[in-house]
């Protein structure tokens, strides 16, 4: 019997975002950011929070973006999956049973309300064993081996046995393809032509495609107007800290590839996740935290005084919805539609879902 990670290669071959900032509104043309970065609050060792509202959305509306940052080698990656618990669940339900501390859509999917549009494994526990040949991204976490891939080209890596590019292959990559003897990041994401695919993704345990969202010069790989929905994306920066960003209101692709570019997170690759009312983030805050850590509500506005919640909103997370779970509170935030820019529902189920777990 294959294992998962021989389904994949067999697969591969045979289906070829707590400071407030504005930016101008530009008619006709993506919003660009005054600010240089957002500044991100920290929540505790490894795992940061900032959000920021962008002038740009249709007509000119103000949209709202939220944005972790995480550090893989203090915070492991898991996936929740409706196939593997049985059913799907809300952003609340997963995070109070699998005691989670944040998450993000995993990927979009198909009718049956279950299946990924693309690749998705957890650990031997696979939902789509199927590559999709127009999905260019891949997440990956959990190694078996941990340090850093060397680039192509990097000692070692030999004309003959680097990997070449091959479009018209399935996997974009051809010739002797191997995975290189060096250990391998906590996390990362991996574009599909990428030396050594898909190999490389056979070391890890997590593993989720889909749309590779920007190229490296920060545009859209997308085609130009569409319809303004919420958008969400999962993203690697230079320093290889991993990145769950939601727009909540409605953007197009281009505008929302213009504030991430223009807020300067040096982001590596971007990945596209989900849209409209289905997009969600989670965040999970404890009643108490560890001392000098904002952990807490009131650290975190302690430390960020121009961040406020909505009129009313005793929370200070602007745009969120907070469902109290066993020592702390869950903070959910939800994308609006394309059609009628109405709120996703917080308590929505969703069946595949990127999280963070503290590392034990």
């Amino acid at each position: 019997m294959l294992s998962a990670t021989g389904l994949l290669r067999l697969r591969f071959l045979s289906c070829a975002a707590l400071s407030v900032f504005l930016a101008l509104p530009l008619a006709g043309r993506p919003a660009r950011a005054v600010a240089a970065s957002p500044h991100f609050v920290r929540l505790e060792s490894g795992l940061e929070l900032a959000q920021a509202v962008v002038r740009g959305g249709p007509d000119g509306r103000e949209v709202l973006f939220v944005m972790l940052r995480i550090d893989p080698t203090l915070h492991a990656f898991t996936l929740c999956m409706a196939s593997e618990a049985g059913r799907a669940l809300s952003l609340p339900e997963w995070s109070a049973q699998r005691d989670l501390r944040a998450g993000i859509n995993a990927s979009m999917y198909l009718p049956d309300g279950i299946t990924s549009t693309g690749y998705m494994r957890n650990g031997e526990s696979v939902n789509n064993e199927n590559a999709g040949p127009r999905l260019g991204a891949f997440f990956a976490a959990g190694p078996h081996r941990r340090g850093r891939i060397p680039p192509a080209g990097a000692a070692g890596d030999t004309t003959e046995n680097a990997a070449k590019p091959c479009p018209g292959q399935p996997g974009g990559v051809c010739g002797r393809r191997r995975a290189p003897p060096a250990a391998f990041p906590a996390a990362c994401i991996l574009e599909r032509d990428a030396p050594g695919m898909p190999e490389i993704l056979e070391e890890y345990a997590v593993v989720v495609q889909n749309f590779r969202f920007m190229d490296k010069a920060g545009n859209a790989l997308w085609p130009e107007g569409g319809r303004a929905a919420g958008m969400a994306v999962v993203a690697e920066d230079d320093a290889g800290r991993i990145l769950f960003v939601l727009c909540r209101d409605a953007l197009t692709a281009e505008h929302f590839a213009a504030a991430l570019k223009d807020f300067s997170l040096a982001l590596r690759t971007v990945m596209y996740v989900e849209g409209g009312a289905q997009a969600g983030l989670f965040l999970r805050v404890d009643n108490a935290g560890a001392p000098g850590e904002a952990t807490g509500v009131a650290g975190a506005q302690e430390e960020a005084t121009g961040f406020a919640g909505a009129p009313g909103d005793a929370t200070g997370f602007a745009g969120a919805s907070s469902f109290p779970v066993a020592d702390g509170v869950v903070y959910v935030w939800k994308g609006r539609s394309s059609l009628l820019n109405a709120d996703g529902d917080p308590q929505g189920t969703l069946p595949n879902v990127l999280a963070v777990q503290r590392r034990r």
